[in-house]
């Protein structure tokens, strides 16, 4: 037990009230509903709720939520009676925008914080496993079930200010409604009053869970109690990606939760027990100090709380700074200020107008302008939009504690951020926070050691800090950098491979486990006059027969650079690949995972559009940091110099097809942008432009942190239970590298088969990769969509390729391929970040690839059982048995071609429409593929069936044949349910639209879907599919 005080929270004010234990089955209908609806779009954002309540009402009074006025029953969109601590529960999906709505003028009372209403982006309701992995607790599946209610009374603010009790179910301890408005609490309407205990706990991203994604908005973070033992990890929370690591929240208790196991640590803290976790949210003061905003909502050990001592009451109290130049800023850098008492800087046009007046202002001015992109938005509305200031520290030591020398950087907040801003830094992958910092040298000034400050950045490259970093690495780090867990540890490079011997300045056979450093570039065009060719790798092999003259800039640079490094050896493509020798680039390619992934470190030349260009800061005149710093009260401030996903993400080397898989590859990386150079390892990413690395303390957190590439998959072996999620990670390299650009298109499986080879290592995918597509997980890979850009055309084949690529390969096509969740079907643009497509049923038996040898060769694919519930009234989709035998299709004169895939399945004519009622349709709207209609005569002439995506050159109408892949799942929009009748699970199908090639098999032409009572009406055949 623990006592429950009276809370204020966020447009929200905090105090309790009774909830009725018994489980609503509209309940589980309320959550899916608002898990579908709130991933559409409104034109006017202010429709949020009564574009839902003519179906809220319906619920209402079709389960008879409440006796009498049936108004009650939801507020905000929110279920109230009886259900409101789960409905409290609902969490942002990872892709949603951490933004409020804005209220329109003539709304008398606007969203407070605690409904999914409040918030721009999809909302959904998932188990506790969410907290553990993202990609789990989907709508729908063991949704926010609540163990106990742990909140006695619940009261909301009406319009006119006064309390209002919600389903009152007990009387105990009750919260004396005069009392409050007597106390002058702040009642303003919508403000939710219940009393509860709370607590303060420390937060840092989680590192060791499932769904992570460097494009998310909102990731899981842990929650971190110093008791029993410094950085005990108590509980997880889904907080917004810019929450500055480290950090700490007031936590709220809610109610008991379901148990999960990884939310807390259970050596430190005890085996898990039913019930022993609280749901909990973390709150933030607002500006009237009095109230709270929701935060996020987390889950918290039991014991763990109850060992936190939380407390009676919050405290309120202010620290008052005044705005302008009479800011302290020696106190501020030396004690801080929290978030929730940020000092009001006024309006940003204003401090637009005054950058070169005032030298905070122009940081700020600075800052502003380069991460939310306005030189390139120049129409972007900034009206209304203020700023305020707070000063928070800025990293974690080892234990996760705050030292008492910690270093305090400024921040600066916002009122709201404009759209096409959000849009912007998504695609400059900008950081969310804006922050200035204190130059080392005046650290001392304010009573504090110089780690975590900012750093002056030189035209050359400290040699020294560089050696002192990759040293670091080595002695700490250890087998956490060294150790690449998908490989045996007695791998070694091949005697085929060889490196550059900068010492004697000859191309040599990498000695046996020999110590070399690799290079990744951008070759930039035709290099004839610098690479390895038969003619010249015997002078090239004896000393002195590497001539350094005839190198481009990147790469006699780069020799400069590991000399001074004290290195000797050396692996550059261009030169240790026998350029004209197809038969050296097959063995070479075949093992670049080992020659990336077994390199000391991979030097990146970021800020180089070609091999000829100079490798920023190696020589005098080749980089200009453009570092911005002011002094202002005698303290030299700057802003940091773009972090390494930002400036990563605007250069040419970003978009080349071979350098994805060599990045992710690489244990540690040393980039060189034309700013300054950054280092990054497993465990930490350190620039020149701040004293990130360890000196005093071993930072867990601090603010390069997660801003650097990340890792390609997970950074240990994977338990048991994870060895298939190899496909998000397959799903995820998909999408990052087709975005990419290739010299010759033919290398586009080549370019990135390192990466698959370490996939298949690692989590043990017997039969690998074909085509690019895994085999193992072959029905959920031939689910891909073409990007809304990319082109409609096949890739040409090299003339010494033996087998083409298939049309069921995204490798077969020109642009850009992801795996997008079915929401994809009415909204083009939707399930491109973090998404997969995911499959419910299996629909075919068995399925063939035809060998080189024209043999056709039955694939062990990983079946998907799927369990539908049965309905005596309505008609089953069952997958089409029957053996294949391939010596039949051989005798049949079949078309056996390599690559062609071949399956039973069931196929049917429709007819396809472009789509006119799906977001981004109509005028103005330019792309190479859309979403099309598919249409039914059954039981009426043009009835939706279902969605698909085609090529915007498809005529419309036309028909297509489709033939059945596997059974999806369900969202509104897909097909006419007035004439085909109510969703079920399971109802969709996924199709596969095909054509006949001049060869007699069929190629694809674009996946859909298809509900399945109207395949079952189309009198579909049977029939054995060749998909070329």
């Amino acid at each position: 037990m623990y006592c429950l005080p009276i809370t204020c929270m966020g447009q929200v004010l905090l105090s309790s009230a009774p909830v009725n234990e018994r489980r609503e089955s509209y309940m589980d209908l309320y959550i899916k509903v608002i898990g579908e609806y709130t991933q559409r779009r409104l034109t006017v954002e202010s429709d949020i709720v009564d574009a839902v309540a003519a179906l809220l009402e319906a619920m209402t009074k079709g389960i008879k939520l409440v006796d009498g006025d049936s108004g009650n029953a939801f507020k905000f969109g929110m279920s109230m009676e009886r259900n409101l601590e789960k409905a409290l529960l609902w969490h942002p999906t990872v892709g949603a925008p951490y933004s409020r709505r804005v209220p329109t003028d003539e709304m008398k009372v606007s969203w407070p914080s605690w409904p999914w209403a409040a918030w721009r982006g999809a909302a959904r309701y998932a188990s506790p496993h969410v907290f553990v992995d993202t990609r789990l607790g989907r709508i729908g599946t063991n949704t926010s079930e609540i163990n106990q209610s742990l909140v006695e009374q619940w009261y909301v603010v009406d319009d006119d200010g006064l309390l209002s009790g919600i389903s009152r179910m007990s009387h105990r301890k009750e919260t004396s409604t005069q009392q409050l408005i007597t106390e002058n609490a702040p009642l303003l309407p919508g403000t939710l009053v219940f009393r509860t205990s709370y607590s303060r706990f420390h937060v840092t991203k989680a590192d060791n869970v499932g769904g992570v994604d460097a494009a998310a908005n909102y990731v899981v973070y842990s929650i971190l109690s110093d008791i029993p033992q410094p950085s005990t990890l108590v509980g997880r929370v889904i907080l917004p990606c810019f929450t500055h690591p480290p950090s700490s929240y007031k936590f709220v208790g809610l109610s008991r939760a379901l148990g999960t196991n990884g939310s807390y640590d259970e050596e430190r803290l005890g085996k898990p027990y039913p019930g022993c976790l609280l749901y909990v949210m973390a709150v933030q003061n607002m500006q009237d100090e009095k109230r709270l905003e929701r935060v996020g909502v987390g889950v918290i050990f039991e014991q763990a709380w109850l060992n936190s001592n939380a407390e009676q009451k919050i405290s309120a109290s202010a620290t008052t700074f005044a705005e302008g130049h009479s800011l302290d800023l020696r106190a501020i850098f030396k004690d801080g200020i929290p978030r929730e008492h940020a000092v009001p800087l006024g309006h940003l046009t204003d401090i637009l107008n005054k950058h070169d007046q005032c030298g905070l202002c122009r940081l700020i001015a600075t800052l502003i302008r380069r991460l939310w992109q306005l030189d390139k938005h120049p129409g972007v509305d900034l009206g209304g939009i203020t700023c305020a200031m707070y000063a928070e520290a800025c990293g974690f030591v080892l234990d996760n504690t705050f030292p008492k020398d910690i270093c305090h950087q400024l921040c600066i907040q916002w009122s709201t951020r404009p759209r096409d801003v959000q849009i912007a830094m998504s695609a400059a992958r900008s950081p969310l926070t804006l922050e200035i910092r204190l130059l080392e040298e005046d650290a001392s000034k304010v009573g504090r050691t110089k780690e975590l400050h900012g750093r002056r950045v030189d035209q050359i490259v400290d040699i020294s800090m560089l050696k002192r970093w990759i040293r670091t690495c080595e002695n700490k780090h250890r087998e956490k950098c060294e150790t690449v867990w998908w490989r045996d540890v007695d791998e070694v490079l091949p005697s085929t491979v060889r490196v550059v011997d900068v010492a004697r300045m000859a191309i040599v056979p990498a000695p046996p486990t020999c110590r070399y450093v690799a290079l990744s570039y951008v070759w930039g065009g035709p290099g004839d006059g610098y690479w390895t060719t038969q003619a010249n790798l015997a002078q090239r092999s004896i000393p002195g027969g590497l001539d350094a003259s005839i190198m481009p800039g990147t790469i006699s640079d780069t020799i400069q650079f590991i000399r001074q490094l004290g290195e000797r050896y050396l692996w550059i493509d261009a030169l240790c690949i026998v350029q004209d020798d197809l038969k050296d680039k097959e063995v070479q390619i075949g093992v670049m995972e080992l020659i990336y992934g077994s390199s000391a470190f991979t030097i990146i030349a970021v800020g180089c559009t070609s091999a000829r260009d100079p490798l920023p800061g190696i020589r005098p005149g080749t980089r200009d940091p453009k570092q911005q710093i002011a002094k202002i009260q005698g303290l030299h401030l700057a802003i940091p110099l773009p972090v390494p996903n930002e400036a990563i993400a605007s250069s040419v080397w970003n978009e080349r097809g071979w350098t994805f898989q060599e990045v992710m590859l690489s244990r540690r990386r040393i980039f060189f942008t034309a700013h300054q150079v950054y280092f990054e390892c497993t465990k930490d990413v350190w620039s020149e432009d701040i004293v990130a690395e360890p000196i005093n303390h071993t930072w867990t957190s601090h603010p390069l942190k997660g801003q650097g590439t990340g890792q390609l998959t997970l950074t240990s072996a994977p338990l048991r239970w994870m060895h298939d999620a190899y496909l998000d990670d397959y799903m995820t390299t998909t999408r990052e590298y087709t975005q990419r650009k290739l010299t010759v298109e033919s290398d586009i499986v080549d370019a990135v088969s390192a990466l698959l080879t370490a996939l298949t290592k690692g989590f043990e995918v017997d039969d690998g990769f074909r085509f690019g597509m895994p085999l193992r997980g072959l029905e959920q890979s031939l689910l891909w969509q073409p990007t809304a850009n990319a082109p409609h055309s096949r890739r040409v084949p090299a003339n010494e390729m033996k087998v083409p690529w298939p049309s069921w390969s995204w490798a077969a096509w020109r642009g850009a391929a992801r795996y997008a969740s079915i929401g994809v079907f009415v909204d083009i643009q939707m399930g491109t970040e973090g998404a997969g497509a995911f499959i419910e049923q299996s629909l075919v038996e068995q399925w063939y690839i035809v060998d080189e040898d024209g043999q056709p060769v039955r694939q062990s694919v990983q079946r998907q059982p799927g369990e539908l519930s049965e309905d005596a009234n309505r008609k089953t989709y069952v997958r089409q048995k029957g053996d294949i035998d391939p010596q039949q299709l051989i005798a049949g004169n079949a078309p056996l071609l390599p690559g062609t895939l071949i399956f039973r399945t069931s196929y049917s004519r429709f007819d396809v429409t472009k789509a006119d009622d799906v977001a981004g349709a109509g005028a103005g709207v330019v792309a190479n593929h859309a979403i099309y209609s598919i249409l039914s005569d059954i039981p009426r002439p043009s009835t939706l069936v279902g969605r698909i995506i085609l090529p915007c050159s498809t005529h419309s109408p036309t028909s297509y044949e489709f033939v059945v892949l596997s059974r999806a799942d369900v969202r509104e929009g897909f097909y006419d349910e007035e004439r085909l009748g109510k969703r079920y699970y399971g109802c969709m199908l996924y199709v596969m639209a095909v054509q006949k090639m001049q060869d007699g098999r069929m190629e694809r032409v674009g996946v859909g879907i298809i509900f399945e009572q109207a395949w079952l009406n189309s009198k579909a055949e049977q029939k054995i599919v060749y998909l070329g």
